[in-house]
């Protein structure tokens, strides 16, 4: 390569913390998930999508529209590498619904096999391909959001309401355990997007 363009500076991105803090996060993430040294165009499209909503979107801080925007491109990238949370029906088999369950209601999820249960078959739950149980607990209504930011456009994921405090760390530990070259510890650049969305409960065992 003897010469390159910019066709876009994000200006509007490195003026403002929260919107640079969202973009940074995403940009590791994805150097983290890319395939080394293969051109990966789905990748890079969505990647330059979810900078461009950063930068176009109305919020003003680490609002839900940053977070929303962050959670619905993380979500999109996980389906990408294959990972979809099942979050149609319990996986206990008692035949429940997210529909079924209030927004609060707590279900405990496996990491490894990306599933479900309510709290009524969470005794179900059984360990991973490494024989480890990892279980991460968060709210139904984060399973709901999930789905509805998968289906709004990427530029209109600011808009997709409040974000539930444990989705974003839930999407993160699914990272973590799906995609080559994560590490356990996680990304660094999400420690301030999680800290604004407090309320995970993350359990390893």
């Amino acid at each position: 390569l003897d010469e390159a363009l910019s066709r876009r500076s994000y200006d509007g991105i490195r003026r403002d913390y929260a919107r640079l803090t969202g973009a940074s996060a995403l940009v590791e993430l994805f150097i983290k998930a890319a395939p080394e040294r293969e051109p990966c165009e789905e990748l890079f499209l969505l990647l330059t999508h979810a900078l461009a909503a950063i930068e176009e979107s109305p919020s003003i801080g680490l609002d839900f529209g940053i977070q929303a925007i962050v959670n619905g491109v993380v979500a999109r990238l996980l389906r990408w590498a294959g990972v979809r949370p099942a979050t149609e029906t319990c996986r206990g088999g008692c035949g429940l619904g997210c529909q079924d369950l209030g927004d609060s209601t707590v279900v405990a999820t496996s990491i490894a096999d990306a599933a479900w249960f309510c709290p009524n078959c969470r005794e179900k739950l059984g360990p991973g391909p490494d024989g480890a149980i990892r279980v991460f607990e968060l709210e139904s209504l984060a399973l709901a959001m999930h789905d509805r930011l998968l289906q709004l456009p990427v530029r209109a994921l600011h808009a997709a309401g409040a974000q539930p405090p444990s989705l974003l760390p839930f999407l993160e530990a699914l990272a973590v355990y799906h995609l080559p070259g994560m590490e356990r510890s996680g990304l660094k650049t999400f420690s301030y997007l999680k800290s604004a969305t407090l309320g995970a409960k993350p359990i390893i065992a």
